[in-house]
């Protein structure tokens, strides 16, 4: 039994592994614009937060970013407008996880489907090998951000040039709704809406599943409703940084949520799936 449950882990363990680095290296050039694209944001974050000659320290660079737009109210004179920086960031990253597991279906991968020995198995590899890179994504902007915030010598934090920035009083939040609202909705939006486009990926193509990742992000920013997850993704639609807005714990439920249901049916779909059409 003990040699029985050494197998099962070593072999887990070698699949997680190779999911790392066929990921990293099937995402190689991906990867390679994203250090770019993180530099881009940053400095566009830096560049607007200091034209008011306000340090809104890295807490003010980051919150341009993460803020989106107020909840978009329809009348005969408003006009409809897109947080360019939101969807830039998000957009990329869904872009940088949409295509790796529908390609390991084919090829070598076939083989290491049939080494898992239980589809299940390589189907909760390719979970695993999201999650990661969905925090990887997160931790490497931050860091780009904060080394771009020390070069330019402000501080970490400073709740009076984020509110005379950005409008938004970071004072009057408690530190766990701060935690919730600043750190955990956007990575719990990002895994829950990267493991949906993953599951339709297989199910369909990953340009079509990335194209209903980001049609889905652009209503969200149009609709403020609990259903459309990106909302708690942006700290404009949440309470208490706006009266009327979204529950952080409720956004946190249903991201799980939605997570977990994203991991069943996948797992449902790939137990079933004619791995041989993939190559057709």
């Amino acid at each position: 039994m003990e040699k029985q449950i050494f197998m099962k882990s070593k072999r887990w363990n070698s699949l997680l592994k190779y999911d790392f680095v066929c990921g990293m290296w099937n995402n190689r050039y991906r990867r390679a614009v994203c250090f770019g694209v993180f530099v881009f944001l940053a400095d566009l974050s830096v560049q607007t937060c200091n034209m008011a000659d306000i340090d809104a320290g890295y807490l003010g660079y980051y919150t341009y970013l993460m803020q989106g737009l107020p909840e978009y109210i329809r009348t005969e004179t408003s006009i409809f407008q897109l947080p360019v920086p939101w969807l830039i960031f998000h957009g990329y990253l869904f872009f940088l996880i949409c295509s790796y597991p529908v390609s390991d279906l084919s090829g070598c991968g076939q083989q290491i489907m049939l080494l898992s020995e239980k589809r299940e198995r390589w189907w909760l590899g390719k979970v695993c090998w999201c999650v990661w890179n969905i925090f990887f994504y997160y931790v490497s902007f931050n860091c780009i951000m904060l080394v771009m915030s020390r070069l330019r010598g402000n501080s970490f934090k400073n709740t009076d040039g984020l509110k005379n920035v950005l409008g938004i009083d970071a004072g009057l939040v408690n530190a766990e709704e701060f935690i919730m609202i600043w750190a955990c909705l956007p990575v719990l939006f990002s895994i829950a809406l990267g493991l949906v486009q993953m599951v339709l990926g297989i199910l369909i193509k990953p340009v079509a599943a990335y194209f209903f990742t980001m049609s889905y992000l652009i209503t969200s920013v149009y609709w403020k409703s609990p259903f459309l997850l990106g909302n708690f993704a942006m700290i404009l639609r949440n309470r208490p940084i706006i009266t009327d807005g979204l529950s952080s714990y409720m956004g946190m439920l249903l991201c799980a949520g939605v997570s977990g249901a994203a991991i069943f049916t996948g797992r449902l779909i790939v137990k079933k799936k004619d791995i041989l059409e993939v190559e057709k």
